[in-house]
C-alpha cells in the first residue's frame, strides 16, 4: 500500500495532503521538489499527524 493511501485510510483523505501537491514550482525543478517533498504529508490537525505517524516506522 502506498503511503498516501495508508495515510488516507488512517486519518481520512480530507485531513492529509501530500506536501508536493500544495507547493508550486517550475517544471525544471520537478526532480528536486519530489526529492524534498515526495514523502511529506501536511495534516489538518496535530491529532491527525500523530495518527498517521503511528502507522509508519520512522527512519
Amino acid at each position: 500500500m502506498s503511503s498516501s493511501r495508508a495515510t488516507d485510510s488512517m486519518v481520512g483523505k480530507q485531513n492529509a495532503e501530500v506536501a508536493l501537491s500544495l507547493v508550486g514550482y517550475d517544471d525544471e525543478l520537478k526532480s528536486a521538489m519530489e526529492h524534498v517533498f515526495g514523502s511529506t504529508f501536511i495534516c489538518r490537525t496535530r491529532n491527525d499527524a500523530e495518527k498517521s505517524e503511528r502507522g509508519f516506522e520512522l527512519d
